[in-house]
């Protein structure tokens, strides 16, 4: 079962991800929400959270976003000392998003 079953909506045929507006109030839970439905989007099934597939994408979801963080703030918090954003590096890329305002009830989310 997918943990966040009530939480979304993917129209595959659009490809537009449809969030509900409580997850969208913290943005740790926003974000964990995102990766886990982009996960669940790149390998072609939305409905089972301990898929192999799913779990190995998830945890590299995961690594992914936890080095973008720490590699962000420590470009911003050391002027003095050289880091170049080209040092960074993605294993695993993630479909790119829009945000978008639906109302009241949820956030669309465009897929690219």
């Amino acid at each position: 079962r997918n943990c966040f079953r009530n939480s979304f909506f993917y129209e595959q045929s659009k490809k537009v991800l449809f969030i509900r507006k409580e997850r969208v109030e913290s943005v740790g839970e926003f974000v964990t929400v995102i990766m886990h439905c982009l996960v669940h989007i790149k390998i072609g099934e939305m409905s089972d959270d301990s898929n192999p597939s799913f779990l190995r994408e998830f945890y590299m979801a995961i690594k992914t976003c936890c080095q973008d963080l720490f590699f962000t703030r420590a470009l911003h918090s050391s002027e003095d000392q050289p880091c170049h954003e080209e040092e960074l590096y993605r294993e695993h890329s993630l479909p790119h998003s829009k945000l978008c305002d639906e109302g009241n009830q949820s956030r669309r989310i465009q897929l690219t």
